[in-house]
């Protein structure tokens, strides 16, 4: 039965009335003027209707009107479990603290009726007489502040987050490793995302492959390799098939490759660049390929006791390099088909170098240039070796870190 329009009118003004004299009023008021007309319209009340315990729920704004007070009359309410009972629940257990801080008479009975909203068992009497009912940490209270309700606590811990897939999460930079002959090898791995499907370098070579069924978490395709580096196929082309599968968390991939299509399926995963935990174990092996020389270095070189630096860019081919370190150029060939070593001839295209003599060797007579050496690191990102004058006398040190 929800309580009658005189009742809620009652309780308002009364409530209104005590936190207008800014008064501490315990059980007599509300009950008695309440309890005077709800005896005319409820017949069967019995003794509840001389507690004034309607049985319905109270509106958020009268919850607030009585906590201000400190004043709830502890038999009004019973146990609350809906949300706007939860709000007047959480008043209950304000009044019994602010009644136990006053020391008024009402402490003990609001302390055990905030513990049966709240469906703790009771306390004995003389732990209640001492002791404030536990109530949760609600952190500061400022001013137009309120701690948060149970059914809103509830809510908030149930609540779960689930991750959209969507085919811009295979956009990026990877780490990507595979394994072959036992052994695990690993390159950078550049993606591009379209809604059909994705497109790579991954240094040795390229793939190319296309959502599975529009799930944007698998993608099957085909590998190139453009370094040469592998078996041809009888297409005449160095290939294979692939499938990758995306981590619901968008920070890795796992699958497999083949070569040629056909045969054993060898596994290969990659993880986003920046994260640090390992995805298999054993040590990665770099695969050092022509295309490891390409791009920009902080080039760095000695002369008659002094280091000088510039800014390199370098491209390649199977076959050697070429670059530009803004005082000159340089051109080499990999030495013994490796592509981990070049040798060739530095140019001063900027007239500041020595002119190398007109009977000069290695056809550098009448050019400010001379020879070169460079050695690429295991891991393809540093580079050092020598460079001369005219091909001749001293080799002086020089070396690079890619950028």
């Amino acid at each position: 039965m929800q309580p009658s329009t005189t009742f809620s009118a009652k309780l308002h003004s009364s409530a209104l009335r005590c936190v207008s004299a800014g008064c501490v009023v315990v059980l007599g008021l509300l009950a008695t003027e309440a309890a005077v007309d709800l005896r005319a319209e409820r017949t069967d009340a019995g003794s509840d209707l001389d507690r004034c315990a309607p049985g319905g729920s109270f509106t958020r704004d009268t919850g607030r009107i009585i906590r201000s007070c400190g004043l709830l009359a502890a038999s009004f309410f019973p146990t609350m479990s809906s949300p706007q009972e939860s709000d007047l629940a959480s008043a209950m257990c304000d009044a019994a603290r602010e009644a136990r801080e006053k020391n008024t008479p009402a402490a003990q009975t609001l302390e055990a009726r905030c513990q049966s909203t709240r469906g703790d068992p009771a306390q004995p009497d003389a732990a209640a007489a001492t002791n404030v009912p536990s109530r949760p940490n609600r952190g500061a209270r400022g001013p137009g502040s309120r701690p948060p309700y149970p059914h809103e606590t509830r809510a908030a811990q149930t609540t779960d987050i689930e991750r959209q897939a969507s085919f811009r999460d295979w956009g990026g930079v990877w780490d990507l490793e595979w394994q072959f002959d036992g052994k695990w090898y690993g390159k950078i791995l550049t993606l591009k995302s379209t809604p059909s499907g994705i497109a790579g370098d991954y240094i040795v070579g390229i793939l190319e492959g296309r959502f599975v069924q529009g799930e944007f978490s698998n993608v099957t395709g085909e590998i190139t390799n453009v370094t040469n580096t592998g078996s041809t196929c009888s297409s005449g082309k160095q290939s294979g098939s692939f499938a990758l599968n995306l981590a619901s968390d968008g920070r890795s991939m796992e699958g497999w490759w083949d070569v040629c299509g056909a045969g054993e399926k060898r596994t290969w995963r990659a993880r986003r660049r920046g994260d640090t935990d390992a995805s298999h174990s054993g040590a990665v092996q770099n695969m050092l390929t022509f295309r490891d020389w390409s791009g920009t270095w902080d080039l760095e070189w000695t002369f008659q006791g002094k280091v000088y630096g510039r800014a390199m860019n370098l491209t390649a081919s199977p076959t050697g390099i070429a670059g530009d370190y803004v005082l000159g150029v340089l051109e080499g060939r990999f030495t013994q088909g490796s592509a981990a070593n070049v040798t060739g001839v530095i140019t001063n295209t900027t007239n500041t170098g020595t002119t190398c003599p007109s009977l000069g060797r290695h056809g550098l007579n009448g050019k400010q240039a001379g020879l070169f050496s460079l050695t690429l690191a295991p891991d393809g990102r540093s580079m050092q070796g020598w460079w001369d004058v005219c091909g001749v006398g001293e080799k002086w040190p020089w070396k690079a870190q890619r950028r």
